[in-house]
């Protein structure tokens, strides 16, 4: 009948009006955003992730950004997830690991204790950098981060 049609016909049509759903509107991904650590100087690193002896914790997951950059950061890469919030299998990652955001315009304590180059605008892509529980956050981050390697 006509009203059937009319019906079925508006229903199509809103669903193609209806936008698809993005990664970063997930429950899980925004879950993740929620529980990364933004993080602004090297002495707030180390007093939220050192032990007594001035080692990690836990994992280390950074991800150094430009303001320029952050969008691409958040709503297409969309960082930390997977590895922030609850895991499929039902553990927290932040047992075992932290994320860490580190957003700056110009170079500072934490870019170049971790030789991070960029700042300003020219920076095109996040920099990722995993750092082993356990590591030692002395004086330089190089001579630790290369110990025992060949």
């Amino acid at each position: 009948s006509s009203s059937s049609f009319h019906w079925q016909n508006q229903f199509f049509q809103q669903q193609r009006q209806r936008q698809p759903i993005h990664l970063k509107d997930k429950f899980q991904v925004k879950q993740a955003q929620s529980r990364v650590l933004h993080v602004v100087s090297l002495d707030q690193l180390r007093t939220i992730m050192l032990d007594d002896d001035d080692r990690l914790e836990r994992h280390l997951l950074l991800c150094f950004f430009t303001p320029n950059i952050e969008r691409l950061v958040e709503d297409e890469i969309v960082y930390p997830y997977p590895f922030a919030g609850m895991s499929p299998q039902s553990i927290w990652w932040e047992d075992l690991l932290q994320t860490v955001s580190i957003r700056f315009y110009r170079g500072n304590d934490l870019t170049r204790y971790f030789n991070i180059d960029g700042g300003g605008d020219g920076m095109t892509a996040p920099v990722f950098l995993f750092v082993k529980k356990g590591t030692l956050l002395g004086e330089t981050f190089n001579n630790n981060y290369h110990e025992g390697s060949t």
